[in-house]
């Protein structure tokens, strides 16, 4: 510690002198203070260290002042003052005083007292009883942990001797005194002593005695710890106890365990390992682990052994082969547990080992045949996938992979059926209708179990599949993919092709009729049912014969009689069809005339064309009275010139009906119609063709058709052309339509759709190729597409609407009833007129009604937008229908209906919201009673499946329903119209459905048996999770 050094101030009290000492103290020189005051330098402070002031013209001793040297160190200096006065006039002139620097004293203070906390809190809370005592053995202090121990307070132990402690005076003269003793000359080794507590027990403790001395060495006591070591003492016994059992259980387990050393070396083995490899336990001590491993398997046996020794591994399960004593291979499976020593160090290897020689063999031999089961499902071009009796994925060919690449992870063995089909709906890898993922999930369960034929569409690619699901011998399933893509676009180009043709022939002028090889009707144009009178077009479908048509005509005075019998013109009229030669022309006795012309095609069907002559007829007659005016002279002249005319005209007539039907199906066609040469030259262009792609004929033709096409086609169609023309093998000329990128006039490029066909003549080979622009087409797909997402949201927006209509709805509904119930009741006094109560009565009972269906119409909405939320709670399903037929009672009893209940024995709890369980049974019983006649029964009763669930039953003995409009009827707002007559109050049609809805939420089913006229059993399935076997 730096000495005193001095300071005087004036009387201003700035500082006038300071000792040098002040530079040891601050590092600042004196003359640096000097005019300056003492409060310029720090402050005075109390013990507290809080800011005082100074009285100046009083004495004042030992002060503490703030400071810090020129280094920023902080300083604590103790101050002294004198204030001094001029002698003579008694003036104030100053201070004089002295200045202590008390810093290092100051933190050896704090450091003693940080020591004194330290050691109180460690005595305090260890948890180890602390007692200390004088040299007299004299207690004078021990910890909350002593207390504990003995059940002493400190009021009742401090000043007892130590000997209070122990079991017995015995016990302290054989244990305390010597351990005492020792105490004083150095801290003792641990031992154990029998303490007793205060209620008589005794335990087992372990002290350490240390002795506690002054700075001379001179001992003032001791200082004792002492531990309560019962249950370390139960614990040892325990593991010796173990210790002999689990070395019982190493001897006689079943299973071969091996004690191997980290270098190799084998410490210990039981009989059944000796017994596992033919050696005796002294003989295979003498032999290593790497001795006894097959050599093929060492290398792993040496990477397993490294692993334990640097402690990585701690169990490791494992399957090597032994070298048995004969030098057969042994198989063997089990695990390798890693052993440490005392310090937690590796140093032995547990080996728990079973024979498995024979499974292998077993395994090996199953692995063959999965490889050849593998084998013979990748030969096979459809996708194949199998799946076990659990649903489980087991493989798949990589024909079945091939379009799935998004769920490789999931087309491993063990994935359950419903997650790939889950995700493949997700991941937007097949086409599925865009609604709720479960429904669609739950349907394509359903018919994977029913094994039903599907057909799926997979977008990225535009591919169809159908898919096949067999069930094979041990439960499981086999399940074919069939690409049918080509058929089904030539389905729907055939399709398209038939309307395209019956839009040609409609626009006919003439009246057009085809037949098949049976002569019935295939096909007709609306020309000629005009032909007809409006009350018989009904009878002219596809599939009326011929024969019939002509029944009809001759009926409705189609055909002259001329003389003839009506059946005998039919007659006729059937063998000129049968035969057609020429152009028959009949005139109906009405005065139209018409001209058919009739003509057998490939396959034995008949085309008919039909045209209206009359107005030419009508000329032609003029023409001819005017010529009878002649002179007689011409008359035969004329006669035969007319006659030639006539025929000339016949043959003019079929030749221009001919045109005109050929014209009329060229005109209308859409398709581009291109006909190419062997060597790919363009050698015909028709007018849809030249508007296709903005080339007039005369542009194009000799020219090579490949200029029509985009890449690939454009460079691929020479090499094509040729290959086919010398092998013959086809991949595009008859195979149906497929889609290419054509080329206009104007280089743009657009969708087109391309069926190749080749015709032969003599050695002369060309080619026609139909085309049509499909641009249209996939605009009117996408508009379809988004036309379909906005009708959906529109349809969510309105449940949604409704959902949340309840609060705007139900309170004015509220009122109504509330004051038509204070109406009712007469509650303020009479109404007056004997009529109102019975108006106030339907005025309840409407409204009641209509609240009854509101709550249906929202809880139906608000099921659509998925806001019903079940909340569960533990119910007694008997107590549930007891108060539902408590509430419908008196309804059956106005309906004179025989209500009853039946419920099994030891019904299980339920756990299902119970305000939607009552909805259910409400909803059926009122169903029941509304469709129910007078005198019938209704019966409710609740039963224990036989799988663990619970099914409750609403049966009648009403009007029933037909099988076929079960389904209907689940609808929302669906009623059919027979119940609604036979029904006095008819219904909203949401009851079912409604039912439907809330029994899937709880994840049960809904099934309905009826026969009309006989009764319906409404079932209500809720499966085994939902039941509480105890309550």
């Amino acid at each position: 510690m730096v000495s005193d050094w001095l300071w005087e101030t004036d009387s201003d009290l700035r500082l006038v002198y300071l000792s040098d000492r002040v530079m040891e103290i601050l590092g600042y020189p004196a003359q640096e203070f000097r005019g300056k005051k003492l409060e310029d330098l720090g402050e005075f402070v109390s013990q507290t260290e809080e800011p005082v002031d100074v009285n100046w013209r009083s004495p004042f001793r030992d002060l503490p002042f703030k400071t810090a040297t020129r280094g920023g160190e902080k300083r604590i200096l103790l101050i002294s003052g004198l204030p001094v006065f001029d002698e003579y006039t008694g003036e104030f002139i100053g201070v004089r005083g002295t200045a202590k620097d008390i810093t290092e004293r100051r933190r050896i203070e704090e450091a003693l007292e940080r020591q004194k906390s330290l050691f109180e809190a460690v005595f305090r809370d260890s948890p180890n009883a602390l007692v200390m005592g004088d040299s007299e053995r004299k207690i004078f202090m021990c910890n909350p942990a002593f207390d504990a121990v003995f059940g002493y307070t400190p009021e009742e132990i401090i000043g007892q001797k130590t000997e209070v402690l122990y079991e017995s005076p015995e016990e302290y003269e054989r244990q305390g005194r010597l351990r005492y003793n020792l105490s004083f000359k150095e801290k003792s080794e641990p031992y154990v002593v029998n303490y007793r507590r205060k209620d008589g027990e005794v335990f087992p403790g372990e002290t350490v005695g240390t002795p506690v001395r002054d700075e001379n060495g001179k001992i003032l006591g001791f200082l004792g710890v002492i531990k309560d070591i019962t249950i370390r003492q139960m614990a040892e016994n325990a593991l010796r106890e173990s210790e002999a059992r689990s070395r019982r259980m190493f001897q006689d387990s079943a299973l071969g365990m091996i004690l191997g050393r980290l270098n190799g070396m084998i410490s210990e083995v039981n009989p059944a390992f000796c017994r596992m490899l033919g050696y005796t336990q002294n003989e295979i001590k003498e032999l290593s682990i790497i001795d006894l491993t097959h050599p093929d398997d060492r290398p792993g046996m040496l990477e397993r052994r490294k692993d334990f020794a640097d402690g990585s591994v701690e169990f490791n399960p494992l399957e090597k082969r032994y070298v048995h004593k004969d030098g057969h291979a042994v198989w063997v499976r089990g695990t390798g547990s890693l052993i440490r020593d005392g310090l937690g160090q590796p140093a032995y290897v547990l080996g728990q080992l079973q024979e498995v020689t024979e499974t292998k063999k077993l395994e090996d031999a199953a692995r063959a045949e999965r490889e050849l089961l593998k084998d013979a499902i990748e030969s096979i071009a459809d996708g194949v996938v199998l799946f076990d009796k659990d649903d489980r994925f087991v493989l798949c060919n990589n024909s079945y992979r091939k379009n799935l690449e998004k769920l490789q992870d999931l087309l491993v063995p063990g994935t359950p059926f419903e997650d790939i089909a889950r995700s493949a709906a997700q991941s937007g890898i097949i086409t599925w209708n865009e609604g709720d993922l479960d429904d669609y999930v739950q349907d394509r369960m359903e018919k994977h179990k029913s094994r039903e034929p599907i057909l799926l569409h997979f977008p990225e690619n535009d591919r169809w599949f159908m898919v096949y699901d067999y069930q094979t011998s041990d439960g499981g399933s086999f399940i074919i993919r069939t690409d049918i893509t080509q058929q089904k676009k030539f389905e729907d180009e055939l399709q398209e092709n038939r309307n395209n043709f019956l839009a040609a022939i409609d626009n006919m002028s003439e009246s057009f009729a085809l037949f098949d090889g049976d002569d019935c009707l295939i096909q007709c144009n609306q020309n000629y049912l005009d032909s007809f009178a409006p009350e018989l077009q009904a009878k002219i479908i596809p599939g009326i014969s011929f024969e019939e048509l002509v029944k009809i005509a001759a009926d409705n005075n189609f055909y002259p009689l001329d003389g003839k019998t009506k059946d005998e013109v039919v007659q006729e009229r059937l063998e000129q069809h049968r035969n057609p030669k020429e152009s028959l022309e009949i005139t109906r006795p009405d005065g139209r005339c018409f001209i058919f012309n009739e003509s057998k095609i490939p396959g034995g069907g008949t085309v008919l064309l039909r045209r209206d002559i009359t107005e030419r007829k009508q000329a032609e007659l003029a023409l001819s009275e005017a010529r009878d005016g002649l002179e007689n002279r011409v008359k035969e002249r004329t006669k035969a010139l007319s006659q030639k005319v006539k025929e000339h005209r016949l043959a003019e007539d079929a030749l221009r009906v001919s045109e005109i039907h050929l014209r009329s199906i060229m005109e209308n066609i859409v398709e581009a119609v291109i006909t190419i040469s062997e060597d790919g030259s363009m050698e015909s262009f028709n007018p849809a063709a030249e508007e296709m792609f903005g080339y007039a004929a005369g542009e194009v033709l000799g020219e090579n058709v490949s200029m029509l096409t985009d890449e690939p086609e454009r460079s691929e169609h020479d090499y094509y052309l040729q290959t086919y023309l010398q092998s013959g093998k086809a991949t595009i000329i008859g195979k149906g339509f497929r889609e290419v990128r054509g080329r206009r006039k104007d280089g743009s490029i657009f969708p087109a759709e391309l069926a190749v066909s080749e015709v032969r003549r003599g050695r002369n080979i060309n080619f026609i190729g139909t085309l049509r622009d499909v641009t249209q087409r996939k605009e009117t797909e996408k508009t379809l597409r988004a036309a379909k997402e906005r009708a959906e949201f529109a349809n969510r927006a309105k449940t949604e609407f409704l959902a949340h209509m309840s609060p705007a709805l139900r309170p004015p509904l509220n009122a109504i009833l509330g004051y038509s119930e204070i109406l009712k009741s007469e509650l303020f006094g009479p109404l007056g007129d004997e009529k109102y109560p019975e108006y106030v009565g339907n005025i309840n009972e409407a409204g009641t009604h209509l609240l009854s269906l509101l709550s249906d119409i929202l809880d139906v909405s608000k099921v659509e937008a998925g806001e019903i939320d079940i909340e569960d709670e533990d119910i007694d399903i008997r107590d549930i229908i007891r108060e539902c037929k408590v509430m419908v009672q008196e309804k059956a009893d106005i309906a004179k209906i025989s209500l009853s209940w039946r419920a099994g024995q030891d019904l299980p709890f339920l756990r299902a919201d119970g305000r939607r369980v009552k909805q259910i049974i409400l909803n059926l019983l009122s169903n029941a009673l509304k469709f129910t006649p007078e005198r019938g029964k209704v019966v409710i009763g609740v039963q224990q499946a036989e799988n663990g669930g619970v099914i409750i039953k609403v049966s009648d003995t009403g009007i029933g329903i037909a099988k076929e409009d079960i389904p209907t009827i689940l609808q929302p707002f669906t009623q059919l119209t027979e119940a609604y007559v036979s029904s006095p109050d008819g219904g909203s049609g949401l009851g079912l459905s409604l039912v439907k809805s809330l029994t899937e939420l709880h994840g049960g089913s809904l099934d309905i048996d009826s026969t009309p006229g006989v009764g319906t059993k409404v079932s209500v399935i809720f499966p085994p999770e939902r039941t509480i076997k105890e309550k």
